[in-house]
């Protein structure tokens, strides 16, 4: 598929289930449809901008393949979830703009990172004998071994 118009037939014919209409496409990307008619008929070689995005989303195809026909046809699912409209988010669950639920919008996670280090006391240690048996090599009481570094989220 080299040109738009082909690109265009293909995603309002092919990739639906029902076939979209050139009226359909002109009133969700809010153009007349004669401008639709001149992308189909490859009178008009280009679509860019706002027309461009609005039909890439009305059609659930990638921008950059109905523009050029590069990449992937569909966006990926990651790539939808990655993009989230909080007004429409808002509105479909009836969320006024004070509500704390709103809060994951603005705060940002960072993966956790060790910030400290803490000393892990050692009491004692055993070892394995010849015989196959343990022998204690700790001290007797609170004297202990030494310290060993470990990395913890707490205090």
């Amino acid at each position: 598929m080299n040109t738009l118009a082909e690109r265009l037939r293909y995603a309002m014919e092919v990739l639906p289930p029902k076939k979209i209409k050139g009226v359909e496409l002109a009133r969700a990307v809010g153009v007349k449809p004669p401008s639709v008619s001149d992308w189909l008929s490859g009178k008009s070689k280009t679509m860019e901008g706002e027309n461009l995005l609005r039909a890439s989303k009305f059609l659930n195809v990638n921008p950059s393949w109905l523009a050029s026909g590069t990449g992937e046809i569909q966006s990926s699912t990651r790539d939808k979830f990655k993009q989230l409209d909080i007004e429409e988010f808002k509105k479909k669950y009836n969320i006024s703009d004070s509500d704390e639920a709103l809060l994951f919008s603005t705060i940002i996670e960072k993966p956790f990172i060790p910030s400290s280090k803490r000393w892990v006391p050692v009491k004692a240690y055993s070892k394995m004998g010849m015989d196959g048996y343990f022998t204690d090599m700790g001290y007797e009481g609170n004297a202990g071994d030494g310290y060993v570094p470990t990395h913890s989220a707490g205090p």
